[in-house]
């Protein structure tokens, strides 16, 4: 799977940097990180 679009930012409040991804079409992930190096 190839992606069109990332972008980073705190989705959920807890101060740490997640990321969502969409592939240019229907789909879109979201990735939120558990603070231990890890999303």
């Amino acid at each position: 799977m190839s992606f069109h679009v990332v972008s980073a930012g705190d989705l959920n409040g807890d101060g740490k940097t997640d990321l969502v991804s969409a592939d240019g079409g229907a789909s879109i992930s979201v990735a939120l990180n558990n603070s231990n190096g890890t999303l």
